[in-house]
């Protein structure tokens, strides 16, 4: 017997292929989800166009987000496609996350939604000396960031400020993990 769980994903297909699957499955598919995950919306037509823009409210998307969104709802406008499984969330509010220097930025806290919060999720099931190994990767991860986009623009960070990131990071991880413990 057999059961299927995925993190973070898109959708997988069409409204048939979605049927199809569940029917096959008998349920024993389970898509893990963050609501504020961004990749967890993407290819729902409805989703891209009224949830991906507000997403991080007070964050709206900049220019270059925009356009992206724009021509990746066009391109699958009547096409039906369909989230597989059943859902479980694992976010919570973050509440400082968002009223954090570059985690104002829309491409920022994707990034961090469609990360940080997985792991955090792996917390429940974790040893407590696992946590500092998970964080330490975390950072790792963190540090080879090279830049992101703003407005269509490469931004660079440099290693103090992905840092002082990083610490919001660490302090984020240690609340949740003591709120979940």
């Amino acid at each position: 017997d057999m059961s299927i769980y995925s993190f973070a994903g898109p959708t997988a297909g069409n409204n048939e292929f979605a049927e199809y699957t569940n029917e096959k499955l008998s349920g024993k598919y389970v898509c893990i989800e963050n609501k504020n995950d961004i990749a967890t919306h993407v290819w729902v037509e409805d989703d891209m166009k009224n949830i991906l823009p507000g997403i991080y409210n007070p964050i709206y998307p900049g220019t270059f987000e925009e356009k992206m969104l724009e021509s990746l709802t066009g391109d699958i406008t009547g096409l039906g496609y369909s989230k597989i499984g059943n859902e479980e969330f694992v976010s919570k509010e973050f509440s400082g996350i968002f009223d954090t220097g570059i985690f104002k930025d829309y491409i920022m806290q994707a990034a961090y939604q469609h990360v940080v919060p997985y792991a955090l999720f792996s917390f429940v099931r974790t040893p407590v000396r696992m946590i500092d190994v998970v964080i330490n990767i975390l950072h790792d991860l963190w540090m080879d960031i090279k830049d992101w986009w703003k407005d269509g623009k490469r931004t660079t960070l440099n290693d103090n400020e992905k840092e002082k990131m990083f610490e919001v990071i660490r302090e984020e991880i240690y609340r949740y993990e003591s709120e979940w413990k």
